[in-house]
């Protein structure tokens, strides 16, 4: 249906002088990624005028791919993003923050535009790079590379201060522990199926399974975890079989998909991460256990890149733009946090989220 629409939506908006950008290839699916676009990736590095904004397709709810037209347009309907079926918490604000841009440029913003905006799924650009063996350690490399600005759940770290830039907190999340909670598990020595099930290229698992163990959960099983930390051991043994401890998958969407199915006893990842893409399976939500549990405190924030390269100024100074407008829309109330929360969750922020905003933005003003 999305598809049928856009045309509309980009024929209103070219009437209002915007030119726009549209997806070429109609059969790419949330699932699925579009064969990538050569021509671009190649002249990107030539192109220093456009603001290439990185994205996710399987990081629900903060920045993912959809069809479902209430979804992408649940908050900003005429942003860039939206446009190309990017939805998502990151993504509505970055989105909020380009619209902005569209509508109030400076005289002296060389005339910014729909067509300046370029959208790269990092979730493909990953995707493809393993394919072709070049794969990157952490997404924040393709900032400066392909990307200059990263709209998705980014926590910031120590070791990320340097040589970014970063918007202010924009959520406060946690390491998340869930369960189908009908399920018992026989063999506390040696489950008969993976005990945690994560996802690939997330700091999930090795970051996370310490701090399950730090807060003395799935005591039966430390000395299986423990064994995984410590020495990377991923099996365990008993008279008839042999079982993996600890298995990743490649997405969120598979991982929620085997975690409903049973093939794996406990989901691990960001809370918010992990119990969207479970409840998003029918069938599933009511079994889950653990959802309000947390153990660790991410803040989430969105990363950028400027090249200080000669012939890059005008891009330079649109990321430096981006982050101004971002800023002054964040920390004042009404704030674009709370327009993005609820057009995303359709739920009240818990107390801990709530004061989180408040140190943000303050007092909420109607």
């Amino acid at each position: 249906m999305i598809r049928c629409l856009l045309p509309l939506a980009s024929a209103l908006l070219m009437i209002a002088g915007a030119s726009i950008a549209q997806p070429t290839d109609s059969s790419v699916t949330s699932k699925s990624c579009p064969l990538p676009d050569f021509e671009y990736l190649y002249s990107s590095h030539f192109d220093t005028r456009s603001l290439r904004v990185g994205v996710r397709r399987h990081a629900r709810p903060f920045s993912y791919y959809s069809e479902n037209l209430r979804e992408v347009w649940s908050a900003a309907p005429q942003a860039p993003l939206a446009l190309r079926s990017y939805t998502g918490y990151m993504s509505k604000i970055c989105d909020a923050v380009l619209a902005d841009m569209l509508v109030s440029a400076p005289a002296d913003s060389a005339n910014f535009s729909y067509d300046d905006v370029k959208v790269v799924d990092l979730d493909c650009a990953i995707q493809w790079d393993e394919r072709n063996g070049t794969p990157k350690s952490s997404r924040l490399e393709y900032l400066g590379d392909r990307i200059d600005i990263l709209c998705d759940p980014a926590t910031i770290t120590n070791a990320r201060r340097h040589g970014f830039i970063l918007s202010p907190p924009l959520f406060l999340s946690g390491m998340g522990l869930i369960n189908r909670g009908a399920e018992r598990i026989g063999n506390r020595d040696c489950p008969d199926k993976p005990l945690i099930g994560y996802v690939r290229n997330t700091t999930a698992a090795l970051a996370g399974i310490p701090k399950i163990l730090q807060a003395n959960e799935l005591k039966s099983f430390s000395d299986l975890l423990r064994a995984y930390v410590r020495d990377q051991t991923n099996s365990c043994s008993t008279a008839l079989s042999t079982s993996v401890v600890v298995k990743g998958y490649e997405t969120h969407e598979k991982a929620a998909e085997a975690f409903c199915r049973g093939d794996f006893y406990y989901y691990i990842g960001d809370r918010e991460i992990i119990t969207y893409n479970a409840r998003n399976i029918p069938g599933c939500g009511a079994e889950i256990e653990g959802a309000g549990q947390t153990y660790s405190n991410d803040r989430y924030a969105i990363y950028g890149k400027i090249s200080h390269r000669k012939g890059t100024e005008i891009r330079d100074l649109r990321i430096a733009r981006f982050f101004e407008i971002l800023s002054q829309k964040v920390i004042v109330s009404p704030s674009l946090l709370d327009t993005a929360y609820e057009s995303t969750f359709y739920e009240k922020p818990s107390r801990k989220l709530e004061s989180f905003y408040w140190n943000i933005r303050g007092p909420r003003q109607p």
